[in-house]
């Protein structure tokens, strides 16, 4: 299960065998995201659930750590880097996978004179924007 305060990297080979029946088929299952209560709570602001595919070139330059009121959930397809949050530094290599959740102050950093690609889906409301830590 996901964590909800803090950010869970997942590497290539942690993924659950999906079965048909009683056999195993070709397809992968990570953790999943429970995105019903969020949801929820974004109706109750009068706001709606929004699936955003992203696509971000992170580079070597360090910024403040920054937080969105969504659940990024991000792919690293090239490059390698490094993950800071309130738990200290994580390294990054392709192939895996962040999980962000909503408010957790965070960071990504390629490697000196690389960059690092991440695709994926930012699950949020129709205008989030991320806040900066101060």
């Amino acid at each position: 299960m996901l964590e909800v305060n803090r950010c869970t990297i997942i590497r290539p080979h942690e993924f659950i065998n999906h079965y048909v029946g009683n056999e195993k088929s070709s397809c992968f299952q990570f953790p999943p995201i429970l995105l019903g209560r969020f949801a929820l709570s974004l109706a109750d602001q009068g706001d709606e659930l929004t699936a955003h595919q992203i696509h971000i070139e992170v580079t070597h330059t360090e910024v403040d750590l920054h937080r969105h009121a969504g659940w990024t959930n991000v792919l690293i397809t090239a490059g390698r880097g490094r993950l800071l949050d309130k738990d200290g530094e994580h390294r990054l290599f392709t192939g895996d996978r962040i999980i962000i959740p909503p408010n957790t102050l965070h960071l990504s950093i390629a490697d000196p004179h690389t960059i690092m690609i991440e695709d994926g889906i930012y699950f949020g409301g129709r205008n989030d924007r991320q806040e900066y830590a101060t």
